[in-house]
């Protein structure tokens, strides 16, 4: 009696090892969408990615404006995604899948402004001086002219464009500071509009001037609007 226990009890544990080794691995899918995160804006090309999974590569494709990519029965586990940003830097997402269903955003204007080794004219304002940022917009059709200046008091940052004057919070200042990393990491393309940009400490005459011809960053238009000021310009 008790060896046929034994025989049955091991017939049972061989089957659960085999139900539990033949088990299908989880799966899900992963559908991976492009856009502007910052800034509102529907100038988008394309973006052209790779997967990895654990270091090993698994895929390049590219997504094209409007559309996505998506891939079906990837094993649950940790990945990682590359990318080109419009600011010509080698960006990464890592995530992981853990669901049926995974949607991944990958931000064509993303930047890691902690990592940035600008050395910003913003940055490096004294009390008692301003720094202006003259900009042009010249493209086929249009031709546009602003000056928006920072003055920085004893306890305080002030803008003023055209008529308009404002005391800047500590958030309006970041997006100042920002705006300036953006400037001096934008990758220039060959496009119709060329957006010149000279940032002047008016005081000590540091300056700097940077051509955009990118067609994708608006970078003085969606800064003027952030600060609630008149958007002029492209």
């Amino acid at each position: 009696m008790n060896l046929i226990k034994n025989i049955i009890g091991i017939a049972i544990l061989f089957l659960l090892y085999n139900c539990g080794t033949n088990k299908k691995p989880e799966t899900g899918e992963l559908i991976l969408t492009g856009k502007y995160c910052k800034y509102p804006n529907d100038d988008f090309f394309s973006l052209a990615f790779q997967l990895f999974k654990n270091g090993k590569h698994i895929a390049n494709d590219t997504i094209e404006f409007n559309g996505f990519s998506k891939y079906k029965n990837l094993p649950y586990g940790k990945y990682q995604i590359t990318f080109e940003s419009i600011y010509g830097l080698q960006e990464s997402v890592e995530i992981e899948i853990k669901n049926n269903i995974e949607e991944v955003i990958l931000c064509k204007d993303k930047l890691n402004y902690d990592l940035t080794d600008s050395d910003l004219l913003i940055n490096n304002l004294n009390p008692n001086q301003s720094l202006k940022i003259d900009f042009q917009s010249l493209g086929c059709f249009h031709f546009n002219k602003s000056v928006l200046e920072i003055t920085r008091t004893n306890e305080q940052y002030l803008a003023k464009l055209g008529d308009k004057k404002m005391i800047l919070s500590a958030a309006q200042l970041q997006l100042i500071k920002e705006f300036e990393i953006e400037l001096r990491e934008i990758e220039s393309n060959e496009c119709t509009t060329v957006d010149t940009y000279k940032l002047t400490n008016a005081q000590n005459s540091e300056s700097v001037e940077i051509i955009d011809e990118s067609c994708i960053w608006h970078g003085f238009r969606h800064l003027v609007e952030k600060l609630g000021l008149d958007p002029i310009g492209s």
